[in-house]
């Protein structure tokens, strides 16, 4: 029997989903680097005990962590100050952690990272 409550995309972003799947993530940091820039939802993962096992796996790990919170919907405003906040501390990667806005904040973020400019002339 197949468990869809455990799966993995093979696509680039990677997207792993499954109980336990949060203590793989200081190895697939490592793969892109030592800087990750983790952005989760208002504050209630942050005060959670998965947050303190995470970031004391990426202590370990020698991973250093910036963690970028967003409640709502993320604006463009959000996008642009959290870019410009984490843009000098040489992110190799962004982890979005969450429900939907922390993912799309996050792949906003990652997107413009690399970027000049603000987002907004990057939306459709």
């Amino acid at each position: 029997m197949i468990d869809i409550a455990d799966f993995s995309f093979a696509c680039m972003p990677e997207i792993h989903f499954g109980l336990g799947k949060l203590s793989l993530l200081p190895q697939h940091i490592a793969r892109n680097g030592k800087n990750v820039l983790l952005v989760t939802g208002g504050a209630s993962f942050a005060r959670s005990d998965a947050y303190a096992r995470l970031t004391e796996a990426l202590d370990r790990a020698g991973i250093q962590f910036f963690h970028a919170a967003v409640s709502g919907e993320p604006s463009p405003a959000f996008v642009d100050a959290t870019v410009e906040r984490y843009r000098t501390d040489n992110t190799d990667c962004v982890v979005g952690i969450g429900g939907g806005s922390p993912i799309d904040a996050g792949k906003a973020i990652s997107a413009m990272l690399p970027q000049e400019g603000l987002v907004v002339p990057f939306l459709e």
